[in-house]
């Protein structure tokens, strides 16, 4: 350091020297754009060169400065800062280099860069300060821009989702963006070579993902792969790998920046619809039946699924055009055809047809027609049907019950769009995506807010308002916009929008996807499915295995056919429902071994239902796909009733006779009274015989009262059972029932009745009830003095308890007493208690002795009297808490009640209030009586510590039950009042809340009747 006088100034044998030295000083410091200053410490002034003038801004000739007015010249941010740097300097005598800005006051902010060094006198004590400035301002903003581009980059990876990379060929190492763990689940330094990277793709594409590198790489064309890569967590995840090659000068790819994206959404939206598409068609040719589309307004076939039921080939069905319908149909038929004009959506019609086959022959078929299409005036124009040949049924004269149901209707290096918007809204810039999305140039966007980009009526404002809010309080948002493109195109998007910095400003940073294109694809993968489900659960039953021959998946006719729910049968075998010893089991593994060599086959099959039923099924078996797996699909056809319809015609007759005969009781078939046959039963019954029924009427075996109401019986065709009064050959009476049937009989419809003597079980259901009456008189009883033992047991339990402890409280008071007037007046109050628990006792025993009386004695109560005795048994209670207590029994001043059980809804009330009052506060109680719709209303309320009544509100007035950790909590009081207000005609209700306090609502006349 130079040696300086006291003053400050150079000595007189240095100032040619210096003025030599400054003068070259002040070139160089010129031309490097440097200016210097030097501050006299003792006299507080300031000198500058002529180039510090002109980096501040200021004019040559201002007067010298002082070090307060240089300090006004920075930054008020960063003046502590510079002033704590010079005053260091000082202290320790030392140099300084600091950067910082100026004072927005002069202009426009610069950067600058200072240096200074302390010369001290003889003394060692600073008398100067001098050293450099330099304006920075353009290096600074370079590294302030580069930083906030870095910012911005990194948050619009991570608002797309994008995993960011830069991979060096030569070393094998891969930079990797802060998403990675994200998206991946691994660290980037888990990832940072190209080695552990091409390990992780799957095995299946990591050969044609190679190749295609290799490619890229040699031609320096950009990079574009979907390939299945392994997450940390094990699971594979379809990515969409966009890259390109920097050859950083040279001829040759250097380095290869690119993102990866999961694509895993695509992928299985795709697969879904290959797998349900695949599925379809196996079901539809798995049918039995002919599957259409029909223009009803042509009569012409828009689809079959190829199974042609009249032996015609598509080809002449299509040449002989609308006339094949009529031409085909039975002449008598051809009214039968269902007629549409404008039935609604969704409506079938069903019809049975007689269709005449290419070779002649004339079958019926069952056709269901559904409305398929309707053009705009409504007007059904497409149906869509199912026919089979029901030939077999119609002969057996069994219709098989068919149930359809139609088909239903068949930034820029990006690509999205990225949007940055200041805090009002406001786009500040735009990338090329959102150009190229909305169809305007970036211009159009800068300084306008996204209504201008909106749908008209489709978007929320306000709820984006809400959102724009989250997202500056750094919550990122998601949600959809519709857009308007600039043709007038109207789209729909995903936006993402979160909080990021823009050039050193906070801005939002929005990301948006055209997800036009997704949705139409989740909608066409719903109706398609909803399309094969349709026709599903419509065909007949249909049952779907896998190759050990579980079921995978039926249809609703299926699992309705044995009376089992879709739930109960999957992953059952057939056996499962099979009748024991009823069905060749080796016939059917091979029938269905032949299925899975592509080979249909049929069998007939018993099946047992859930009620024990027996089903005849004929079944078919064919090889199909099942969501891309080989399944045997199964169609079965209930058979049952054509079965029985062939054994009935043999069997009727000598069944009828059998039952008839082995039947306990009476049988007669009549016709509308005139008894045709009959059984021995009957005679038997009746003490007429056989010849003498047969040429009577049936009415006169009843009783005249009640023979009104069976001819009343026969003619409404009723079947169910009833009862009535017989009348026998001897004119006896007795107990009847009869149950009828209306069957054929010799071509015409008659009835077959069925006569009971219930006489003895008429008398055994007579003394049932009777000892019935008895048992439930007894049980009353018994459970009314079991309730009332139980409830005086708690009475006396809770009643004393309270008493008790004001007794044990006011002899420890007693005890540390100090002079004789505080014992004196604790004694007197313990006598005091004392009588109050002796009369409780007492009256206690009174209740005790009227208990065998349902209706416990009411008397005129004044609640004002109550009160003041409940108090006095809690005084030590009320002193030690130092509670206020609050009462205004004006407005319902008497109650004719109980005396005990007020008592005892005042005594808990308010225990119950001390008890469990707040230790943050002076508890303050409050009674109050009132009227409320005619009901006498008491209100108790405190400011205690509350129950959480969403978690407790069920379990408040249960026995036993206690919310808060006290001593003396045992869960009765408030069971008890509980039943003592039920059992007087009352309610009782809460509101609470915790930590703020409760209020019990006690209404005494609720639920009273005029006998109570």
């Amino acid at each position: 350091m130079k040696k300086m006088n006291t003053d400050g100034q150079a000595t007189p044998g240095h100032t040619e020297d210096l003025r030599g030295n400054n003068l070259l000083l002040l070139q160089a410091l010129e031309a490097a754009q440097i200016g210097i200053w030097q501050w006299n410490i003792p006299h507080d002034t300031i000198t500058w060169s002529e180039k510090v003038y002109t980096i501040f801004g200021l004019s040559p000739s201002t007067p010298p400065g002082t070090f307060a007015g240089y300090s006004n010249l920075i930054h008020p941010d960063d003046r502590n800062k510079v002033i704590q740097a010079i005053h260091s300097s000082l202290e320790h005598k030392t140099s300084y280099f600091i950067q910082h800005r100026t004072n927005p006051a002069l202009g426009n902010i610069r950067w600058m860069e200072a240096w200074g060094t302390v010369v001290c006198n003889d003394q060692g004590v600073p008398v100067t300060l001098v050293g450099s400035v330099h304006d920075i301002t353009a290096n600074k903003q370079a590294d302030l821009d580069r930083d906030a581009w870095q910012a911005r980059y990194e948050l619009i990876a991570a608002a797309t989702g994008q995993v960011v990379y830069d991979y060096e060929l030569k070393s094998g190492s891969i930079r990797w963006n802060g998403v990675i763990r994200e998206v991946l689940g691994y660290t980037a330094e888990e990832m940072g070579n190209i080695d552990t990277w091409a390990s992780l793709i799957h095995p299946d594409d990591r050969a044609a993902v190679a190749r295609e590198i290799d490619t890229a790489t040699r031609t320096l064309q950009p990079y574009d792969q979907v390939y299945r890569f392994r997450k940390k967590d094990g699971d594979y995840i379809s990515i969409h790998d966009k890259g390109f090659f920097m050859t950083m000068g040279s001829d040759r790819a250097v380095h290869m920046l690119g993102s990866m994206q999961d694509y895993s959404w695509q992928t299985r939206y795709e697969e879904a619809f290959r797998e349900n598409e695949l599925f379809r068609k196996s079901l539809e040719s798995s049918m039995p039946a002919m599957l259409y589309v029909l223009d009803v307004q042509r009569y012409r076939y828009i689809y079959t699924n190829g199974v042609s039921l009249t032996g015609y080939n598509p080809q002449e069905v299509e040449d002989m055009g609308d006339l094949f319908i009529p031409s085909v149909i039975h002449p008598e038929d051809l009214n039968r055809i269902p007629r549409w004009t404008n039935e609604a959506l969704g409506f079938t019609q069903e019809a049975q047809l007689r269709i005449r086959t290419r070779d002649g022959e004339w079958r019926w078929m069952l056709t269901r027609n559904t409305v398929f299409k309707k053009d705009e005036q409504g007007t059904v124009t497409q149906i869509i049907g199912i026919a089979q040949d029901i030939t077999e049924q119609k002969t057996a004269e069994e219709a098989l019950r068919r149930s359809e149901q139609s088909y239903r209707e068949l930034f820029d290096t990006v690509g999205e769009a990225i949007y940055i918007q200041h805090p009002d809204g406001t786009f500040a810039d735009v990338n090329r995506g959102a150009s190229i999305m909305y169809g305007y140039p970036k211009e159009a966007f800068i300084g306008r807010t996204p209504a201008f980009l909106s749908a008209e009526g489709r978007n929320d404002f306000e709820g984006l308002a809400q959102m724009t809010m989250g997202a500056l309080k750094g919550i990122p948002q998601i949600f959809e916009w519709w857009g308007r493109k600039a043709n007038g195109e109207i789209f729909l998007k995903e936006v993402r929008l979160k909080k990021g910095t823009y050039f050193g400003q906070d801005m939002l940073i929005a990301t948006a996807w055209d997800i036009t294109q997704q949705n139409a694809m989740v909608n066409a993968l719903r109706e398609s499915e909803a399309s094969f489900r349709d026709l599903f659960n419509t065909v007949e039953p249909i049952y779907i295995q896998n190759r050990q021959g579980l079921f995978l998946d039926i249809n609703q006719r299926g699992y309705e056919m044995y009376g089992y729910t879709k739930e109960e049968l999957i992953g059952k075998h057939p056996i499962d429902l099979a009748v024991p010893g009823k069905n060749d089991l080796e016939a059917l593994a091979h029938s269905t071994e032949r299925a899975w060599q592509g080979i249909p086959s049929m069998f007939i099959w018993y099946g047992l239902t859930k009620d024990q039923r027996v089903r005849v099924v004929e079944v078919i078996q064919q090889k199909g796909t099942y969501f891309g797996q080989e399944v045997v699909i199964a169609s079965a056809h209930d058979i049952t009733e054509s079965r029985k319809a062939e054994i009935a015609l043999r069997e009727s007759e000598q069944r009828f006779r059998t039952l008839q005969q082995a039947s306990f009781g009476g049988i007669g078939l009549h016709d509308h009274g005139r008894i045709l046959d009959c059984n021995q039963g009957l005679s038997d019954m009746t003490g007429y015989n056989e010849e003498e029924l047969k040429s009577m009427n049936g009415l006169d075996l009843i009783a005249p009262e009640s023979r009104d109401e069976v001819l009343e019986k026969i003619r409404a065709g009723d079947e169910k059972t009833y009862d009535v009064t017989g009348v026998r050959k001897d004119g006896s009476r007795y107990a009847l029932e009869i149950r009828a049937k209306m069957i054929p009989y010799q071509g015409k419809a008659i009835r077959v009745t069925e006569f009971r003597d219930i006489s003895d079980r008429k008398r055994a259901e007579e003394q049932i009830i009777e000892q019935n009456s008895k048992l439930v008189a007894l049980t009353e009883d018994l459970k009314r003095k079991n309730e009332q033992l139980e409830e005086f047991t708690q009475i006396v339990s809770h009643n004393l308890r309270s008493p008790v402890g004001n007794i044990l409280t006011l002899l420890s008071f007693f005890e540390t007493a100090e002079t004789d007037e505080e014992r004196a007046e604790y004694l007197k109050l313990l006598k005091e208690s004392g009588d109050i628990t002796l009369t409780t006792l007492h009256e206690l025993n009174e209740v005790l002795k009227i208990k065998q009386n349902k209706n416990i004695e009411k008397q005129l109560l004044r609640f004002e009297d109550c009160f003041h005795l409940t108090r006095s048994m809690l005084t030590a209670r009320i002193a030690e808490t130092e509670a206020q207590l609050i009462c205004d029994f004006s407005e319902a001043p008497h109650l004719h009640y109980p005396k005990i059980y007020l008592e005892s809804i005042l005594l808990n009330l308010l225990s119950n209030a001390l008890k469990y009052n707040s230790p943050e506060r002076t508890p303050i109680i409050h009674f109050k009586t009132y009227y409320y719709h005619k009901d006498l209303v008491l209100e108790v309320s405190d400011n205690g510590l509350g129950i959480n009544l969403e978690r407790h509100g069920h379990h408040v007035f249960k026995l036993r039950k206690t919310f808060h950790r006290h001593p003396e909590s045992r869960g009765i009081g408030l069971f008890m009042i509980k039943n003592q207000i039920e059992a007087m005609g009352g309610e009782i209700t809460l509101s609470s809340k915790q930590h703020e306090g409760t209020t019990f609502y006690i209404n005494f006349t609720k639920n009273l009747t005029d006998g109570n």
